[in-house]
């Protein structure tokens, strides 16, 4: 697959907002704006975005990944620190630790496939950065642990 972690663009924006995605965190729906990153597979029509940030130690990151047409709110913890090389004095470690996922029931049987997508967006998402609108590529190390298993839901909002 062929993803890109790019800001949302002007013309995507009601793409993303027609998702209604859920902040579970603060149950409400969550509008997004121009200054929203997003990885995506435009042909592929995988969507992939920051829900919402923790707003405490009971609530993790909120992630949704839109893929078949559905919604897959992942809930993650990521945690940052510094480990410099010979080469590098600025590296930093990136663990993305998943503590649960959300998905439709009709994913159970793709369960292994969803989790390969799962890596492949976090990955892309993690070596891209974008500043001023600006996207680079960064040699930051990323630690991606086993994920829980998901629960299996009729709807994920």
């Amino acid at each position: 697959m062929a993803f890109v972690k790019e800001r949302v663009s002007e013309s995507d924006i009601q793409l993303l907002n027609s998702f209604e995605m859920y902040d579970y965190d603060c149950q409400k729906i969550r509008t997004f704006g121009m200054l929203t990153n997003w990885v995506a597979d435009k042909e592929q029509k995988i969507y992939f975005t920051r829900a919402s940030i923790s707003s405490s130690y009971d609530h993790y990151d909120q992630f949704d990944l839109v893929w078949q047409g559905k919604k897959i709110a992942i809930f993650m913890e990521i945690g940052v620190s510094k480990a410099p090389t010979p080469d590098n004095p600025r590296h930093f470690r990136c663990l993305y630790r998943v503590k649960r996922i959300l998905a439709p029931k009709e994913f159970e049987s793709q369960q292994d496939e969803m989790f390969e997508l799962i890596k492949e967006v976090i990955t892309t998402y993690h070596y891209t950065n974008i500043i001023s609108g600006i996207a680079y590529k960064t040699n930051n190390e990323i630690i991606l642990p086993e994920f829980p298993v998901p629960k299996y839901v009729d709807e994920v909002k």
